[in-house]
């Protein structure tokens, strides 16, 4: 078309000048250009052939177009707006009259007759391009300069233009690049790339060379975001970086032109791209330099290498002919791999894996281990898994390469070591990864946890010694999972004093976590890799004392732990290795024993007066210093203890002696030296503390310590030979009023803490009244009492007085509290008394007096760094609530009832009780958190003595108490011990009896804090308000926070048992619901959280493997303790005892209403949903509870239970039902009627019918009437088989024609069996030989061929009615009765019956105790014979199984009644065992009969805890969470369990099966098998278009060349699209037309693009597809314009002159004229269109969509095309 109009204009005139100033004279437009461009090119192509007219005119008026029009015109053009988008349709205007004036002035400049045109353009160009720059609003001289530069820049000369090139090449460059730090606009870099950079690489020579060194310069900026300018500019010239293969081209030529393969900065910035890009078109583009590289060296068939870059190891990138082949294949999978990638699914990614193995084989040379292929280009295939979104595939990545030393040697590399310490340190950080794989036990450890200690272990182990240090100091592994797994396993020989600093450092971050259990076995492993990575030689006892004092003991590293056995092995091993200081002297032990002599040394030093004395006033020692100075006596005693465990013993007394004796003749001259320094004393008693509770924590508690531990005993022995001294001291600074500074308040709590430390050693040899601490105790309490007596008299508040009154109340409340604990401690009678009196009248809550400022100004300086008054306010308020819970609990007996009763109290706090707990509610508002205990010790006593006369306050008491607990976090180290306190005191046994027998406020306020909703009973409106939920707020509370309820619950059941055989029910009766709630308890937790608990289970499971287990308190703080304290509870009831009975009943028709509830809810009901579990737990805790109900109590829930197997139930749910339903009739045969008749209404019949062989006549239907039974429309659909008995009887013909009209019958007395095609495959044969056989073996088979009574079976001809006499069977199985029932299919069916049939399935333990067993085995065989013959497969399945136990139950009795029968049920079941051909119905059959229900589990035998809480919902397929292990139950041992209750897992080793994928049939069936392929023989591969990789910048050039451009196939197809109206349609055409090549597709309106449902269609196909809209009203014209162009009308539509689609040959150039959705192409539009072609068609709908018709027209129009392309003389077989 342009040439016809380029030689139109010439016909007009053959002078150039006077054509091509008629074009430039007016306004410039896009059409006026381009017909401009055509005339020049038209010019120009006549000036090559050498007929062109007006040679000299003709480039004269070349410079004149070029400089005075063109360049002008272009120059105008380059206003935009700045900043925004430049797009619209005026911008696309704007760029195609650009596009044309360019392509016009690169004509000009070639008819310009020389080389200077072009030169003057380009230098003015290249101005204005360096004037622009990057510069924000000047993209439009850009564009114009960079417009006139890629016309004019091939027509300069290589060699004489050369600098002007290169100065072009540069600055093109440094503008693609960024240049400087702002970088230029994103559209400029682009423009550049896309349009000015390909035409001077068509120059060649210079300025390739100046792009090129460029872009590998040495000093070229690096980074992340440098890598995507870069490869846009790669692409851009990557026909002339990497030439096109098979190009003609001389080898000269050739080699001149730069090589990027051979470049190592080039394959950098490509990996650079595959990796760290954000973008998925960079990564594109570096997907198809790889691939363009590969594809030209296996083209140009030469050797080449790239230079290492650090001159050794392995090439970025090299090609040897001989190992062709290799390296295409490991190109190939490695491309592939990385393109697949890009998917980001796992699905498709997960077959693709195997082929990453085989690159690791290519890579790696077995002769000469070492690699091949260099290894950065694997580590980028798991440095893009690793930073993929999808969290599934990032942990296949890291497992992926954590296998790798599993199953390979790989040689050493500085890049895997590199990648090791930063990317895959990075992507452990994902907690996510360690959760466990589904089916896994839980606490059986992370399977990547594992791995990756399998890993580091053989990694670390592997590295060269020259560089394994430097290794371990750059890990960063402890950081990173310390908190999950364990490091204890990475055993190396040598190490470096760095690892102690890490260690240190890492150990700072474990103490973040609240999980203290957590938190100590890190901290134990910690320890221990540090033992195991440290170089002794390199690092001192300080260091090692360093590291030790930076765990906690109290959470990870007990005396007697495995750890502190551990510790004490490695020091005795390294004892003489260990660097020792640079000044040591001897000290007179032995030289060799340098762990020894470093502990006296240290001893020594501890002891020794500080130089720094400060005075009376001086604040007290850190305490670290003492703990340090303890833990190292004790680890080098027993240190010693393992050298001379085969020599003298005697030594270690030795050595203890030696290394106390300083702190003992210290501790001795306490008592006369009243000189001795205060911070000496302070020390002294601080190692003193420390040594005792250092060597008495030795495992989990003080109790379990040894009564033989050597050294135990030899330190007490040591501590009492000083008792008198140092209790004489302690009494001397408490009563000689020597403390008087605020500093000195925490030596008065070192004192005490001393003191209660000697009395309790005291007590473990053997109180004596004669002893020290007797004598100081008694002068302690009297002296207090005297100071607390004079300070109430009104004097001064100095800071002095008022110290000592807070150091003389201490002491009291120590000694009150000692004296409570210990018995033995009690004080003369004739104290007694006194010491009441004042502890009685205490003024309770009184504040103390701040003192006056002006004569105490010290204390302001103190109160810094020391308590603050509020703070010491408190600890004395806190120590006179300990004082009065003392007294309260002495004299409990003498509180009244009511205050009225007591007219002169002796005691008032006893006697007074409402005015003491009014005191106790305002110190609650007074005392902070931490100092409340003991004033809830006192509301304990007091609340029981005033519920009845004053409630209301005690109601009070219960709301401040309960606020106080929820305004704690369960992390504050209070918490747990103020919730027990609450709880011991709200839910006391006394209080709840009497809040349940009065009923009032106080009644409805405990369960308040219990319960969500309670009866309300009638109350007065402020009962109402206030009697909203107090047990339902703990309930509530335990979701948040873990172990609440756990409290509550355990103490509730333990006041309840009065002994492990005696439980008391008096108060529980009144709060069942508590119970009831615990049963039924749990939560969903979310990832994170299960994850934490499957952390802390693992370290559980470790036993004393983990130290910290040892050390740390078990608090049994899970959810599952909960259920386990209810469970264990409910087993010591006694079903004889008659408040156990009714209590046990209450509680199980509650359940039994729960579980009703949730079955009824709207909630959506799942596998391991909220509501599944929920009902796994009620049927759980019904099973526990069955043995105790008696027969009357269950006839009023039998009903409910078997409703409850009606329902569609999950797997598990099923199995405990159907387990109670086999247990009740085990022991109460009586409920049998009722199971029968379960089997009559499992779902609505459509009609049932009873047969009896005693009763004549036609039974009634109980439903509407059945369906006709030769309906036209399908009624019998669904049904395999109908028995239905016809007997003789009044109006039974009347009956039989309404039920079974035109059914061809002929008499009384036969029923019709219709044998219809179900789907089902062979079993239907089976089934039908069942039937006939049956009906033969009766005497009564006969084949109807009347008219009418036969139904076509499946597509074949009919098959003839069989017919049976009903009547005469029913005789035969002697006057049984029989329920036939019609169903229409209903689901409830196939889930409920499936429930009673595997209950049947166990008749032998139901009839266990039945003497007479044949009527009821009668009973079972007619029923389950019934059920053999439903139409639903599965429940046939479960029904032949209950054939198969029935019928063998049925021969072993020998009964001769049913021989008749024998033939056929033993020929039935033996069809079924050999079915043939079944393929899944045999298969499913031998997966049911092996199924742990049916082939292991014994009702009886495997009744146990273990089979109801663990093995039955581990192999019913519960999720982990459920699973409650034996092992817990033991665990729990604040319940007692009664002896005889049977605990552990019967003989029938069920607990050693694995869950069977025969699942009921709500949860479905697995029938596939598991594919084990190591690697796939085929996978998915998505095609990706290689050379897409310049943004669009030429919407509108013709469709050829942007084909083109987008490296598609040359394709001249037009889709037409305007009478589509749905955008779903449109969106995918437009991807149909993008995947094939179309050259344009036509729609009715632009704007569709725009709408979601094309977007979500089109994947954005648009972006890459020439889009032109032509309005449905201007086709025609359109139409008869793609005519005239020489293309072909083609009409998608059914014509009567349309071409079959398989015979029609489509032209090159077609155009595919697509119809509307409902109308097709319109009758005006038919008559435009050559020719009509239609798509063959088979079935009977009749016409496909619209966008499926396109498809398959586009298709073929493209296949065809293939063929002509792959051979030009090949036709198809079509019609011209």
């Amino acid at each position: 078309m342009e040439w016809v109009l380029a030689d139109a204009l010439l016909s007009q005139s053959r002078d150039p000048r006077v054509l091509l100033g008629a074009l430039c004279c007016e306004e410039a437009s896009a059409e006026r250009v381009e017909t401009l461009r055509f005339l020049l090119q038209r010019l120009e192509d006549e000036e090559a052939r050498g007929g062109g007219g007006g040679a000299g005119a003709l480039p004269e008026a070349a410079r004149e177009v070029a400089a005075g029009y063109l360049v002008p015109l272009l120059r105008g053009l380059r206003g935009r707006p700045a900043g925004g988008a430049d797009t619209g349709p005026a911008a696309r205007q704007r760029r195609r009259v650009m596009r044309a004036a360019g392509a016009a002035l690169h004509s000009c400049a070639r008819l310009a007759g020389g080389p200077h045109l072009a030169a003057a353009l380009a230098e003015e160009a290249l101005r204005d391009l360096l004037a622009a720059g990057p510069a924000p609003g000047l993209e439009g001289a850009v564009e114009a300069a960079v417009e006139v530069l890629a016309a004019v820049g091939p027509c300069l000369r290589p060699r004489e233009d050369a600098p002007l090139l290169e100065r072009v090449a540069r600055a093109a460059l440094a503008l693609a690049l960024g240049g400087d730090e702002a970088g230029p606009a994103e559209g400029a870099a682009a423009l550049v790339a896309g349009r000015l950079l390909p035409a001077l690489g068509r120059c060649g020579g210079a300025a390739l060379r100046a792009v090129w060194g460029g872009l590998v310069a040495p000093g070229a900026p690096e980074g992340p975001g440098r890598v995507e300018p870069k490869l846009l500019v790669l692409s851009a010239l990557a026909e002339k970086l990497l030439p096109e293969p098979g190009a003609e081209r001389a080898t000269a030529a050739r080699d001149a032109g730069p090589d990027a393969r051979r470049c190592w900065r080039f394959w950098r910035t490509v990996q650079a791209g595959l990796t760290r890009a954000e973008d998925a078109l960079t990564r594109k583009r570096a997907r198809y330099l790889l691939q363009r590289a590969v594809e030209v060296s296996a083209e140009l068939g030469a050797d080449c290498a790239c230079a290492p870059q650090e001159g050794t190891g392995p090439s970025l990138f090299w090609w040897s002919e001989k190992k062709k082949d290799e390296l295409l294949k490991f190109w190939e999978n490695y491309i592939l791999i990385m393109e697949t990638l890009e998917g980001n699914q796992i699905h498709v990614i997960k077959p693709v894996l195997p082929k990453l193995n085989s690159l690791f084989e290519y890579a790696v040379s077995e002769e000469n281990g070492c690699w091949l292929f260099h290894p950065s280009w694997h580590l980028c295939i798991y440095k893009r898994m690793f930073e993929s979104e999808n969290k599934i595939l990032t942990k296949e990545g890291v497992t992926h390469f954590l296998e790798l030393y599993e199953t390979r040697v790989l040689p050493f590399s500085a890049e895997f070591s590199e990648f090791i310490i930063g990317p895959l340190m990075d992507a452990l950080s994902e907690s996510s990864l360690y959760s466990r794989s589904p089916g896994q036990l839980i606490g059986s450890g992370s399977p990547l946890g594992l791995k990756l200690q399998k890993f580091l272990v053989t990694y670390i182990s592997l590295l060269p010694e020259e560089i394994k240090m430097t290794a371990l100091e750059s890990i960063d592994i402890l950081n990173q999972v310390v908190s999950y797994y364990k490091l204890s396993e990475l055993s190396l020989d040598h190490g470096s004093a760095c690892v102690f600093s890490n260690v240190r450092d890492v150990l700072q971050c474990t103490m973040i976590t609240h999980q203290i259990l957590l938190r100590g076995a890190a901290q134990c492993y910690l320890l221990q890799a540090a033992m195991n990575l440290v170089d002794v030689e390199k690092v001192s006892l300080s260091d090692v004392s360093s590291l030790v004092m930076s765990v906690r003991q109290e959470e990870c590293f007990g005396r007697g732990t495995s750890l502190w056995t551990e510790l004490c092995d490695w020091l005795r091993v390294n004892e003489s290795c260990f660097r020792r200081p640079s000044t040591c002297s001897s000290i007179g032990l032995h030289e060799t024993s340098s762990l020894n002599a470093y502990v006296k040394n240290l001893v020594q030093e501890y002891i020794k007066s500080p130089a720094w004395e400060g005075g009376e006033n001086c604040c007290m020692p850190d305490w670290l210093e003492a703990k340090l100075v303890a833990m190292m006596v004790l680890l080098a005693i027993d240190v010693e203890g393992m050298k001379s465990q085969y020599s003298e013993k005697r030594r270690t007394q030795n050595v203890l002696r030696i290394f106390l004796d300083p702190l003992l003749d210290a501790l001795v001259k306490f008592g006369t030296n009243a000189y001795m320094p205060l911070l000496k004393t302070d020390r002294c008693l601080q190692l003193l503390l420390k040594l005792l509770h250092t060597c008495l924590l030795k495992g989990s508690s003080t109790q379990d310590v040894a009564p033989t531990d050597e050294v135990c005993t030899l330190l007490q022995n040591f501590v009492m030979s000083a008792t008198e001294s140092i209790s004489e001291f302690i009494l001397r600074r408490l009563t000689m009023k020597e403390l008087s500074s605020v500093s000195d308040l925490d030596r008065c709590h070192l004192y005490l803490m001393v003191l209660t430390e000697l009395i309790n050693l005291h007590l473990k040899v053997g109180w004596k009244r004669g002893n020290p601490i007797w004598r100081v105790i008694s002068p302690l309490k009297n002296a207090s009492i005297r100071h607390l007596q004079e300070m109430a008299r009104g004097q001064e508040p100095t800071l002095g007085r008022q110290i000592q009154r807070v150091v003389s109340m201490a002491a009291l409340a120590m000694v009150c509290e000692a004296t409570d604990q210990k018995p033995e401690l009690q004080l003369d009678s004739r104290d007694a008394g006194a010491t009441e009196r004042f502890l009685s009248s205490l003024q309770l809550n009184q504040t103390l007096q701040k003192p006056h400022t002006e004569e105490d100004g010290s204390f302001f300086e103190e109160s810094s760094s020391s308590q603050g008054w509020g703070k010491i306010v408190a600890q004395y308020i806190h120590d006179q609530w300990v004082c009065l819970s003392f007294l309260l609990k002495k004299y409990h007996t003498l509180i009244p009832a009511s205050e009225d009763e007591i007219l002169e109290p002796i005691l008032p706090a006893v006697q007074m009780p409402v005015r003491t707990l009014q005191s106790a509610l305002e110190a609650l508002t007074i005392l902070p958190s931490d100092q409340v205990l003991p004033v809830f010790h006192c509301m304990k006593i007091l609340v029981p003595k005033l519920l009845t006369s004053s409630e209301s306050l005690c109601i009070v008491s219960f709301d401040m108490a309960w606020k106080i607990i929820a305004s704690l976090s369960n992390t504050q180290l209070v918490f747990w011990s103020n919730l027990k306190a609450f709880v011991q005191f709200v839910f006391d046994p006394k209080v709840l009896t009497i809040a349940a027998k009065i009923k009032g406020q106080a009644y409805f306020k405990i369960k308040e804090v219990t319960f969500l909703k309670i009866g309300i009973e009638k109350h007065d409106k402020v009962t109402i308000v206030i009697s909203f939920q107090i047990m339902y707020r703990i309930i509530e509370m335990s979701t948040i926070k873990t172990g609440v309820f756990n409290i509550l619950i355990s103490y509730c059941c333990k006041s309840w048992i009065v002994s492990a055989s005696n439980v008391s029910l008096s108060t529980a009766k009144n709060y069942s619901e508590l119970v009831y709630e615990a049963c039924i308890f749990g939560t969903v937790f979310r990832r994170d959280q299960r994850l934490i608990q499957d952390v802390q289970t693992f370290i559980e499971n470790l036993g004393h493997e983990c130290a910290a287990n040892m050390v740390i308190e078990n608090t049994k703080r899970e959810d599952h303790y909960v259920r386990i304290c209810a469970v264990k509870f409910l087993c010591l009831l006694d079903g004889s005892n008659m408040s156990h009975k009714l209590f046990m009943e209450d509680l199980a028709i509650k359940l039994l209403e729960k579980d009703e509830l949730v079955s009824k809810s709207r909630t959506r009901y799942y596998v391991n949903s909220q509501q599944h579990r929920v009902k796994n737990r009620i049927w759980q805790t019904l099973l526990v509870l069955l043995p105790r109900f008696d027969q009357n109590f269950l006839n009023r829930i039998i009903d409910k239970i078997f409703q409850a197997g009606f329902i569609s139930n999950q797997a598990s749910i099923k199995y405990f039902i159907e387990w109670i339903i086999i247990l009740i009739l085990h022991k109460f045969p009586q409920f049998l009627p009722k199971f029968w008749d379960c089997f009559s209404y499992t779902c609505s019949p459509k009609c049932s019918i009873r047969l009896t062989a005693a009763t004549p006549g036609l039974a009634t239907p109980c439903a509407p009437t059945s369906p006709p039974l030769h309906s036209s429309h399908g009624c019998m659909d669904g049904l395999s088989f109908l028995l239905l008995e016809h007997s003789k009887g009044q109006g039974c013909e009347q009956q039989h024609s309404a039920i079974f009209p035109a059914s061809g019958l002929t008499g009384p007395g036969w029923a019709v069996v219709h044998v219809v095609s179900t789907g089902l495959g062979p079993a239907n044969d089976f089934f039908g030989h069942v039937l006939v056989t049956l009906a033969a073996v009766v005497g009564t088979a006969e084949a109807v061929a009347a008219s009418g009574s036969s139904r076509p079976h499946g597509p074949g001809p009919k098959r003839p009615a069989r017919c049976l006499d009903v009547h005469g069977l029913a005789a035969a199985l002697n006057d049984c009765s029989v329920y036939l029932i019609y169903f229409q299919g209903e689901e409830n069916l196939k889930t409920s019956i499936c429930t009673f049939l595997s209950a049947l399935s166990h008749l032998d333990i139901i009839t266990e105790n039945i003497p007479e067993k044949k009527l009821i085995l009668k009973q079972a065989l007619i029923i389950v014979l019934h059920w053999c013959f439903n139409p639903n497969f599965s429940i046939r399945l479960y029904a032949l199984v209950a054939l198969k136990k029935i019928w063998s139950m049925w021969k072993a009795l020998h009964v001769e009644e049913l021989d008749a029968l024998t033939s056929i049920i033993e020929s039935s079941l033996n069809q079924v065992e050999n079915m043939l051909g079944a393929r899944n119905a045999k298969k499913n059959w031998q997966r049911i009969q092996e199924h742990f229900f049916f082939a292991t589990f014994h009702p009886l035998k495997d009744y146990c805890l273990e089979t109801i809480f663990y093995i039955l919902p581990r192999l019913s397929g519960l999720v982990e969470d459920e699973w409650i292990a034996i092992g817990k139950f033991t665990r729990f041992t604040d319940i007692p369990l009664d002896a005889g209750f049977q605990w552990y897992l019967s003989p029938t080793q069920l607990c050693e099966l694995k869950p069977g994928d025969w699942s009921q049939q709500d949860i479905g069936s697995n029938s596939g098998e598991a594919d084990n392929e190591s690697e796939w023989s085929d996978v998915q591969k998505k095609i990706i278009p290689w050379r897409n990789s310049v943004p669009d910048l030429d919407l509108e050039l013709v469709f050829q060349d942007r084909a083109a451009k987008l490296g598609k196939s040359h394709s001249r197809l037009i889709v037409v699209a305007s009478l589509i109206d749905k955008p779903t349609n449109l969106g995918g055409l437009c991807r149909t037309c993008e995947v094939f090549g179309a050259s344009a597709l036509v729609v009715g309106n632009l704007q569709c693009i725009r709408d979601k449902q094309f977007q979500h269609l089109s994947v954005s196909a648009e972006q890459w597809l020439p889009l032109v809209e032509v309005k449905p009203p201007q086709l025609i014209d359109y139409l008869q314009q793609k005519k005239a162009e020489g293309y072909t009308i083609v009409g998608v539509e059914q014509t009567v002159k349309s071409l079959d689609l398989t015979q029609y040959c489509f032209p090159e150039k077609s155009l595919l004229l697509l119809g509307n959705e409902r109308e097709g192409i319109p009758a005006n539009l038919i008559q435009q269109v050559d020719v009509c072609v239609e798509i063959p068609q088979q079935g009977i709908t009749r016409s496909l969509n619209v966008h499926v018709s396109g498809a398959l027209l586009i298709w073929e129009y493209t296949r065809q095309q293939l063929l002509k392309q792959g051979d030009p003389g090949s036709r198809s077989s079509c019609l011209a």
